[in-house]
């Protein structure tokens, strides 16, 4: 059951990130350093530097 909750939680999540990245952007009370961190934290430190670029 956690392999299937796990699945949907990383399809979902991909699909919703980079609107959650802009919605974070766009929130004055928010850096990019933030958005860069949680990028990190999530897909780990060499993926989440990836998208943090792209």
């Amino acid at each position: 059951m956690a392999k299937e909750m796990k699945t949907k939680f990383d399809k979902y999540w991909s699909s919703y990130s980079t609107l959650l990245a802009f919605a974070i952007i766009l929130d004055p009370r928010y850096k990019l350093q933030f958005l860069k961190f949680c990028f990190q934290k999530v897909h780990g430190d060499s993926e989440g530097s990836i998208m943090y670029y792209e």
